[in-house]
């Protein structure tokens, strides 16, 4: 690196709905006020001369990437699975297209001069707040392809997430040694996993239902249907947050909570005739209301809509939540430790896209 060149801090960039991560560095050669952008960061954002970037910066150290998997599409769709043995056997050809990149899972890569459409379906370690790691190609240890085409059929998701007395309870493990994050927080990290988990589909949506005694469905602008892709997280969490400002003194009420995710995932499949996973967020507390286990049951009938729960806390009730994932046909998932959300949420997530959606 030219001595002349700092690396100062990493910043999201931001343009028109699009989002890159970059390492923001200052040198003796560029004017001050001025900002030189990376030809592959300027493609990522469609950006355009002269064009107005919004910058957010992180403070926190990105860790470098000694994994990455990624999924490949062909842009001229020519026999698919033997330009991937090719692709396979010319890695060093990824090299100047993606060393030095702060990648997130779900971001997508055009490479024209390869004919290459990437999507990045995973990146060992990234960082858990933002979900990003930064490539330094002579880091890396292992590159993992494999064709876009052979992905599952997408699905959409509702979040139905407790945000009552239950959710404040310090009940999931920061460390070996203490309890000192809320279920609430972890829920919150729960949703950004599912959302930078998800592999590309345009059709897919996602929709949200927070509950305490009462529930709510989430309303955005004309309607209540987000595009199901990480950049639909802030907004999820920001309306979440606010829930729990107003209710978070209250009893849980599962079964109601399950309720209002029925109606929504009827309005998902008639958006886009796609499956619906309801993912109840919960330590498990049920303090009022209709028994959710009977209404999990009822969901279950409903063709292409089923019922998995996330319980959080080394306490949660283990016994109601997996009750309730039996009734709808689902998975239950236990996270009693902040640092097995990401792990836990990706494998549940490769092993449903697996599978067929069961009636």
């Amino acid at each position: 690196m030219n001595p002349s060149v700092t690396v100062v801090t990493t910043a999201k960039l931001s343009y028109q709905g699009r989002e890159v991560y970059a390492d923001i560095r200052t040198s003796e050669q560029v004017d001050t006020g001025s900002i030189i952008i990376d030809s592959r960061i300027f493609d990522e954002l469609v950006c355009e001369a002269h064009c107005e970037i919004i910058l957010t910066a992180f403070p926190e150290e990105i860790p470098n990437c000694n994994e990455i998997s990624l999924l490949v599409d062909f842009l001229d769709r020519v026999e698919n699975a033997k330009d991937l043995d090719t692709v396979s056997n010319r890695i060093e050809d990824l090299k100047d297209y993606l060393d030095g990149l702060i990648l997130k899972v779900g971001q997508r890569i055009e490479i024209i001069d390869l004919g290459l459409r990437l999507v990045v379906d995973d990146i060992k370690p990234f960082d858990p707040n933002l979900q990003v790691s930064r490539v330094m190609w002579k880091r890396l240890l292992k590159v993992n392809l494999n064709a876009l085409d052979d992905l599952p059929s997408c699905f959409n998701i509702c979040f139905a997430i407790d945000v009552g007395a239950s959710s404040m309870i310090d009940d999931v493990g920061i460390n070996d040694a203490s309890l000192g994050i809320t279920r609430l927080e972890v829920g919150l990290n729960v949703v950004g996993a599912f959302l930078s988990s998800s592999r590309e589909c345009s059709d897919a949506l996602v929709a949200a239902v927070a509950f305490a005694d009462s529930s709510y469905k989430m309303e955005i602008g004309e309607g209540r249907l987000l595009e199901l892709n990480p950049e639909s997280y802030q907004q999820i969490h920001d309306w979440i947050s606010a829930r729990n400002d107003d209710h978070s003194d209250e009893p849980s009420n599962p079964g109601e909570a399950l309720e209002f995710s029925l109606d929504l995932a009827r309005e998902l499949n008639a958006q886009n005739g796609l499956p619906t996973l309801i993912l109840l967020i919960s330590g498990g507390a049920f303090t009022s209301g209709r028994n959710p286990v009977s209404m999990a049951r009822a969901i279950a009938t409903n063709n292409g809509v089923l019922v998995s729960c996330v319980s959080l806390g080394i306490k949660s009730d283990l016994d109601l939540m997996g009750a309730i994932a039996d009734a709808g046909n689902g998975r239950l998932i236990h996270i009693g430790h902040f640092k097995d959300v990401a792990s836990v949420i990706k494998g549940f997530i490769d092993r449903f896209r697996s599978e067929e959606v069961r009636n």
